[in-house]
């Protein structure tokens, strides 16, 4: 099993932003929070070439995006 840390970002417009300081560039994007999270699982698994299932996602940070 691979832990990759990753942040987690919700926008006030209602999407979750993941990104991971491990993966320089990497992030996904999803309409909930957990659809953000399985979408990065996914992502980080062709990112770093892994199997999807030998991937743990540990939340580092979380926090609600200002508006700009």
């Amino acid at each position: 099993m691979r832990k990759v840390e990753i942040t987690l970002e919700h926008s006030r417009e209602g999407d979750w932003w993941v990104n991971s300081p491990e993966a320089v560039g990497f992030f996904a994007v999803g309409e909930s929070r957990e659809e953000a999270l399985n979408n990065a699982k996914e992502a980080l698994a062709l990112f770093l070439e892994l199997d999807e299932e030998s991937i743990e996602l540990e939340i580092i940070e979380e926090k609600e995006l200002e508006e700009g």
